[in-house]
Order: C-alpha cells, then structure tokens, then sequence
C-alpha cells in the first residue's frame, strides 16, 4: 500500500549548530511546536559536516546539530501509524510535536547536548522504525537532535523522512494533483490514489466559494477529469475528493488558471526545465532558485525539455524525479508541457503511443488546445492567446522532411496567425556542450529538416535540452551546417543580430515585421543543465553565450517584447537577452532607436529604428565651457565627428591636455585656419590604447611634456591628413609626439620647428 509522503527526504530543515543546545524561550524548548526558529538557519538535506558529501554544511565546532521542520496534515485519521526513515552518524532522537517517538543508537535516561551516542555508527548509518500516530490536524513539528560518539569525532550526518501509512480503506494522494492540456475554456486535472476511488473535484473562484462539481465516479487509481465551460484567463481553486473524504484541501496555491482566447495580446510566464530528471538535490537547488525568483507570481507553464526521469523514464524514476519532493508545489497550479528525451524513449514507444511518459502526460492530439491536429503525443502544438507553441519529438519519430511529423509541423504552421512562435524539441540543432551538432544525427537532421521549414514562417525561439550545460545564439538566419561554416556578418539579421541581444549592452534583437528581411531570424537556446552538469569543449560558434554550470530559464513575453533569463542554480542571472517585434511600425515614422548618439531616428524598410550619427561642433575658442573642443570630445559619443564653425576666429588655447578614451575625429576644413595650442605648457591630446583618433586640417601647435613629449601621446591609433605641427617640444627637445601605438601620417602633413 503507498504511503504519503509527509516529511521528504533531502528536503529543507531549519538547523542550530551553535556547539551549545538552543536556549529555551519562556519555558518553551526547542522540541516543542510553540518554539519559534525564525533565527535559526535553513538548509537542504543532507546536512553535517567531515563526510564532503554534505548537501548543506554545517559548524565542525558543534558536538551536537539540532534540526527542525514543520508540516500541515488536513485529516490525521488518514494515516493508521507513521514510517520514519534515519541517515544519521552516530545517535539521535526524534521528537513529533514536542514528544520522543524514537531514540536511535543513544543511552537511556535524560539528552542534553553534551550526551555522547552509545557507539560510533559508521558513515551514513540508517535506519527505520514505525511508529503510532500522534499527528496533528494542522501544523505539526519533527524537531531532531544527532549526537557524535566522542568528543573528538570528525562528522555529523543527517537526513530524514516521515510518511504517513493509509488507514485500512482510506484513501491518500500518492501523486499530484498536475495540470495538463489546458486552452482558455477547459483543463484537464490529474492525480494518484494509494486505493481505487471516484474522482470528483470542485472548483470556483474563491476558496470558500467551490461551487463547480466535475466527477468520473466508477473507481480507478489514475485520476483523469478534463475540466470544461471555463472562462477565459480567470483564476479557479479547486479540491479533490471521494464521496466519503476530502483528499487535497482547498488553499490559494491549489488552484488552475485558464489561457486566454486564442489571439489575445496576453503576458506570459514560462519556467523551462531541460533535462532536470535526476531527482537529486542538484535538481532541487535549481527548483529552489527558481521559487526564489518568481516568489508568489503565477507561472503560466512549466516546459520539460525531455530526460524528465532518469535513467529510462520509467514511473517509479518518474515519481522521484518529478512528482516527489521535486516540482509538486508548481505543477498543482500551473501547467506541465513536456517533449520526449531519449531518456524518457528507453520506456516509451511513440509510434504506438505507450509507456510511462505517454501515461503519465495528457497532450492535445486533436487541436484541442489550438493548432494543427496531430494524432498523436509525440508532437502536437498548442496557443496562449497570441503566442503559438509547437513540440516536436526529435528521438522516436521519423525526422525527415517526407516524415508525418515534418508535414504536420508545416501545416500547423501555415495555419497559426498568432504574432510569437516557439517550437521545442529535445536534441539541439547547435551543440557542443556534451552532444556535438557536427556529428550527431538526431541533431543534424534537426537541424537541416526542420530549420528551413520554421525560417520561412518566422518562428522566433527554439528551445532544446540534451546537452548537459547551457548555450545562447545570436539572432540566427539561414545556417544549416556545421560549426565551421557559421559566419556571424552572415548568417545574423537584424540591427543587433550579431550582439548580445541585451538592452543594457548593444542593445536588443530587434525582427524585422515587414521589409525584406520579415520574420528573419531566431534565437537557439540549449539548457539542458536543470538537473546535471558535464564537462564539455563549448564554443559553437552560433552562440553569443555558454557556460556548464546548473540552471533553468525563465522566458517572458508582454506585447512586443520577448525576454529570457537563464537563472543559476545559486540565483544568480547569468544570461540574458531581449528580442523586440514592433508589429505595428510605421516605415519612415519617427522612432527612438535608445542610442544618445544618434539624431533623427526613424524606421527603415525593415522596421528597424536607426538614426544618424550626430555632429558635434565647436562653436568657441575658450578652453572649456559650453561649445569649447574640450567639451565637444567629452560629450562626443563613439565614432563622432567634431567640427568648427566660422565663430572659432582665433586660436583654441589648452591649460591641459585633452583624453581621447573614444574613437573620434576631428575634422576641419582648410579655409577654418583652426590652431590649437598647449602654450608650450601642455600637450594636446592623450590617446588611450584600443582608440582611433583622426585629425584633419589642423594645426597643432606648442604642444609640451617633460618626458613624453610633443602635441600628443598615442597608444592607440592615429591618423593624421592635412596636420601641421609647429613648436611642440619635449622639454627642451623639439618633439611632435610620442607613440607606443600606430601612427598613419597621410600626404600633407608637415613638421615645423619655429623658434
């Protein structure tokens, strides 16, 4: 009989390692359900310290580690006793709303924390008991204290679980509930019982207020009840139960929200997972990441990118890596899509359909959920209001472009309307993380079939897994072979196709709607890293950015705008990106294309907001101050060009030197007679390495500097056309300049010393 899972192993406990016991707090010990830990410190199981296999670690200077979790049960006549399951190094006890039910490898009589265990346990001993039920209706309290055997002992090891073992007859949830197959009329709720039992679950739109009943009454263990007559992108709790007995209980995270009406400009928030089945606490540092970041923001849809159970997909791996102690706090209210991995394949056959991940999920098949029918699970398609998402099998199914799937995939294409298209797939058309695109099949006939096909509709993002790390394109156009052959002033579109694709760098991948290069482009991302890492040579060309480190990524799109992150394991957001469809421009309308740098920015042909480059010009001789050639090259932006007006009538006089830290030209006509002086006090101009300075038609004159002398000093790059140097110096020593860079003197630069 299965048992529900109360306590989870490797789950998160609130711990004290202060090598004392915990102080009581008016009376109340640390054992007991009133005692508040807020102060203490959380981490994931296992816990301790001098093993290095240590989830979380914890003081070396504690003799005795003291842990804490609590834990909400609905009906506590659910469960006839409790299973409790021990890894511990060298004694403990246990204490269930603030009573002993178990002491493990310690002496009789009174604990404190100087209490040595009774022998030395060895590493990572375990052990089980069962034990009476002593729950609590509502919140109950493990709180758990484990002893070494010596004072000189090198390690602590902790982990813990508590289940709750079904009454004769009762009924438990033994998985879900999940959430599948959802448009904005209807879903579908599944869930596990330990015993066959009716389905029947109630919903409505406030938790004390479920007055929508849907059942399917003759018994079953596998719970399937597709929820209909919704209203569009509207918010419903629900609960399940049997005719007798509650089973899940209403609460505001048990909930489903509907999608919008096909078409609707709605924002949405996908958590993408590749390859996250290894049901470890690697997976759950990525989970927890994640939960940290949303906070209490719904999530519309989590997307698995395949390899969702380790090692062969089968349902027990299934269980662990998903459904327990994993992801069972978002699938509850947000809606689980997911390809086939060749992992999940080792127990699934998609041509007849079966197998663990074709029982487990429920995907549309017949356009239910938007979209093209496909008849099948192993690929089908689906929308959010003005989003379209397509889901390939790249593993089991025939990948060629005469294939059932390449033909469906066409059509389905030719029938979306919707502004944004996403399609997933397992195996990533570009890779060298640990698969090789250049020479995998699965992945070059992807890459070869099916990347024409999804160019000419404008598909915008793909996603992919497989590759155990984490890989991001540049805005990528018409590239179908290897690695070698990529060429980024080629095979990149847009006006910031060949960059970092982020607002706060070059700026955002902008797709042109209209214009010759319509719909170009699409972003690639690999992120098979949410539940494992492998070392890998990386640096596939196509890829702005890569990195073998632990994550998922979170995409969002509201109007015209399309964002990824891609969120490590320890909360940091290592990648980013933007890519921008304004679908309503106007070309030759005024626009803001965000550069200061520019002037007169409009759209183009493409859509694509440019501007000019804008003209500085000197209107003053005086040193500094509005108009003066000192603030003209520190307002100038990169690659400027300066330039005088018939006001500069005399000559500019310098009291310092100018730092030329951009690229900048200064360019004068002959007629202007522009001199600019140091007085042979100063040099002119510094110009810093990795800059490009041009001077043209000017004279540059007096110019000193005691050992690095003359009118300038380069260590970058400076071209000189039409330059006269008079009088500068190097102390005493005529000097025109000093260069540790590159010096390109064209025709009619000359050299004169005046005394």
């Amino acid at each position: 009989m299965s048992s529900a899972q109360l306590v989870q192993i490797n789950s998160t406990w609130k711990y004290y390692d202060l090598a004392m016991a915990p102080p009581n707090q008016s009376g109340t010990t640390w054992k007991q359900n009133a005692y508040n830990d807020a102060s203490w410190t959380s981490g994931n199981a296992e816990l301790g310290y001098g093993d290095g296999d240590e989830t979380t670690l914890i003081s070396s200077a504690t003799e005795t580690a003291y842990f804490r979790q609590g834990f909400f049960v609905d009906d506590p006549a659910d469960y006839s006793d409790l299973s409790l399951h021990l890894l511990y190094d060298d004694g403990a006890v246990i204490y269930l709303n603030g009573v002993e039910v178990w002491r493990v490898n310690m002496p009789a009589g009174s604990i404190v924390y100087s209490t040595t265990a009774s022998s030395n346990s060895g590493d990572n001993s375990t052990a089980n008991t069962t034990v009476a039920n002593t729950l609590l209706t509502g919140n109950n309290v493990i709180a758990i204290e484990v002893h070494q055997h010596s004072t000189g002992s090198s390690d602590i090891s902790f982990d813990f679980s508590l289940s709750g073992n079904p009454a004769a007859g009762v009924a438990v949830v033994t998985r879900g509930p999940y959430l599948q197959r959802a448009n904005s009329t209807s879903l579908v709720v599944r869930w596990r019982t330990n015993i066959a039992t009716a389905s029947i679950l109630d919903y409505g739109v406030a938790t004390n207020a479920l007055t929508n009943t849907v059942s399917d009454i003759p018994p079953k263990t596998e719970h399937i009840l597709t929820v209909p007559n919704l209203t569009a992108a509207t918010k419903y709790f629900y609960q399940i139960r049997t005719p007798t007995d509650t089973l899940v209980f209403p609460s505001v995270s048990v909930y489903f929200k509907t999608y919008p009406v096909p078409g609707v400009e709605t924002p949405m928030t996908a958590w993408i997972l590749g390859d996250c089945g290894t049901s470890d606490n690697k997976a759950r540092s990525v989970r927890n990441a994640y939960y940290n970041y949303i906070g209490s923001q719904h999530t519309d849809m989590m997307l698995f990118l395949g390899d969702n159970a380790y090692v062969d997909g089968t349902d027990a791996q299934y269980q662990t890596a998903l459904f327990q102690n994993m992801y069972e706090a978002k699938l509850k209210n947000s809606i689980a899509w997911s390809c086939l991995g060749n992992h999940d394949g080792h127990s699934a056959d998609s041509d007849t359909q079966t197998g663990p991940y074709y029982d487990i999920f429920t995907f549309p098949t017949l356009g239910q959920c938007g979209g093209e029918p496909s008849g099948t699970e192993a690929y089908y398609s689906y929308d959010f209001g003005n989003i379209h998402f397509i889901i390939l099998d790249s593993y089991d199914t025939n990948r060629s472009v005469t294939g059932a799937m390449h033909q469906w995939c066409e059509n389905d294409l030719v029938g979306t309307t919707s502004d944004w298209i996403i399609a997933l797939w397992h195996h990533p058309a570009y890779s060298k993380g640990s698969h090789d695109s250049d020479t995998e099949t699965n992945l070059k006939q992807m890459r070869e079939n099916f990347l024409p096909l999804f160019e000419s509709f404008g598909v915008d993002l793909i996603l992919s897994g497989h590759s155990h790390s984490y890989e991001r394109s540049y805005l990528v156009n018409e590239h179908y072979g290897l690695a070698n052959t990529f060429q980024t002033n080629t095979h990149t579109v847009g006006i910031h196709g060949a960059g970092s694709g982020q607002l706060a760098n070059d700026g955002a991948y902008y797709k042109a709607p209209t214009g010759p290069e319509a719909g170009d482009g699409m972003v690639y991302i690999t992120t098979g890293s949410a539940g494992k890492t492998e070392a890998a040579p990386m640096g596939h060309p196509v890829m702005f950015y890569d990195a073998v480190s632990l994550g998922s990524c979170v995409l969002k799109i509201k109007q015209d705008t399309l964002s990824v992150i891609y969120l490590r394991q320890s909360g940091v957001i290592d990648d980013q990106f933007v890519l921008i469809k304004d679908r309503d421009c106007v070309p030759g309308a005024v626009c803001n294309d965000q550069d200061p740098c520019t002037i007169n920015d409009a759209f183009d042909n493409n859509c694509y907001c440019r501007g000019i480059a804008d003209l500085r010009l000197v209107t003053t001789n005086s040193n500094g101050g509005i108009g003066s050639l000192r603030e003209a090259v520190s307002t100038a932006c990169d690659g400027d060009t300066i330039r005088f007006t018939n006001t500069v009538t005399d000559t500019i006089r310098l009291s310092s030197e100018i730092i030329i830290n951009k690229n900048l030209v200064i360019d004068a006509l002959p007629a202007d007679g522009i001199i600019i002086s140091g007085q042979l006090t100063t040099r002119l101009f510094n110009v810093q390495a990795g800059k490009q300075f041009s001077l043209s038609d000017i004279t540059l004159y007096g110019g000193n500097h005691p050992t690095q002398g003359g009118a300038l000093f380069n260590a970058g790059v400076v071209i000189l056309d039409n330059t006269t140097f008079v009088r500068n110096m190097q102390g005493v020593i005529p000097r025109s300049w000093t260069s540790t860079g590159e010096m390109r003197v064209r025709q009619g630069t000359t050299f004169l010393k005046l005394n």
